[in-house]
Parts: structure tokens; sequence; C-alpha cells
């Protein structure tokens, strides 16, 4: 699976995708090694469909982040990447976590647990 890691400067993730100075690019294989395939400087500001094009052309398939703005979301999605955010703390252990599937993923309708294919019912 190719993961894309919002980071900011010494390994973290960072706090919030749509400001981030990088994403990450990895291979992450199901025992949990990433192999770092490339850094992908942000385009700045107000640029969210070039970043998401960007991610989507490069096989991403799971975004890792802090905060994401709701246009961002959307656009990840409809990309057909699944976005993990919330998530803080070291990179290694945000690709860690996310290889052993204790990630809560999110959807622009809201939150997924671990493992869960679809958005909670409710009602």
């Amino acid at each position: 699976m190719i993961a894309a890691v919002a980071a900011c400067h010494d390994g973290m993730v960072a706090p919030a995708l749509d400001f981030a100075p990088e994403v990450r690019l990895y291979d992450l294989s199901p025992d949990g090694n990433a192999l770092h395939l490339e850094t992908v400087r942000t385009p700045g500001r107000g640029m969210d469909a070039l970043l998401a094009g960007r991610l989507r052309s490069a096989g991403a398939q799971a975004v890792v982040c802090g905060g994401i703005s709701r246009p961002m979301l959307w656009m990840l999605a409809e990309s057909g990447m699944t976005v993990y955010p919330g998530v803080s703390g070291p990179v290694d252990r945000a690709l860690r976590n996310l290889s052993e599937g204790e990630l809560d993923s999110m959807t622009p309708g809201g939150w997924r647990g671990p493992g869960r294919p679809s958005a909670p019912q409710t009602g």
C-alpha cells in the first residue's frame, strides 16, 4: 500500500494537512516495513486540488494527517484515498499504527473505525 503522511520538521506528523510543508510517500508492506519513496512539497494554501491530484498520480491509497479541511477530505476521498486524520507524533509510529490497523479513518460523512467497511449507521 502506498501511504502519504503529512509531515513537518523532525519527522513528526504535521498538525494540519492543508498547511503541512511536505507530504511523504511510503510503500507500506503488510508486515509494517515502510520504504520512503518520495517527498512531495505541498503546492501552498488554496491548492488542495493540485495536492490531491499529485497524491493520486503517485498511487497513494491512504493519507495520514493531523487536521484536515472538509474540502481536502472530499477531494482525497473522491480520488479513492482513505484518510486517517487526528494523528500526531512521529511519522514512523503513525505508519506502524496504520499497518497494524490501529488508526480510525474518516469519510466526508463521518468517522469510520479501524476495519469497518462503512460509516456508522445512525437512527
